[in-house]
């Protein structure tokens, strides 16, 4: 599964998600950088297959409207440390691979999954 992180969250769990033998992209990797805008990232997920790992509720409102990104996970933690952040999704990765490998949206917060 491919991976693509957005900006405001740590280029260490791309990192961590490669180590766990994944592909994964920050957005920050992308030919326009932090500046890449909602619409290329989506693009460039639904092209790639790729999963858009991000805390940005403007991602939940594309999905709901227009059916994009494919592949979502919004990350709800609120303010969390990194190494949290990516020490939970990698509690998590198995189930999270499962639920979004054929598309959807699933939400992470610290207690639980919802896949909605």
């Amino acid at each position: 599964m491919i991976w693509l992180i957005d900006t405001q969250l740590p280029h260490q769990l791309a990192t961590a998600l490669r180590q766990r033998g994944h592909k994964a992209i920050h957005a920050s990797e992308l030919p326009q950088g932090h500046r890449t805008a909602d619409e290329a990232i989506i693009a460039f997920a639904d092209r790639e297959a790729a999963v858009v790992v991000t805390k940005d509720a403007d991602f939940i409102a594309a999905y709901e409207v227009k059916g994009v990104p494919k592949r979502l996970l919004y990350v709800a933690t609120g303010n969390i440390r990194n190494t949290e952040l990516i020490l939970l999704v990698m509690h998590h990765l198995d189930l999270l691979s499962e639920q979004l490998k054929d598309g959807g949206l699933v939400e992470l917060d610290r207690n639980s999954i919802t896949v909605r």
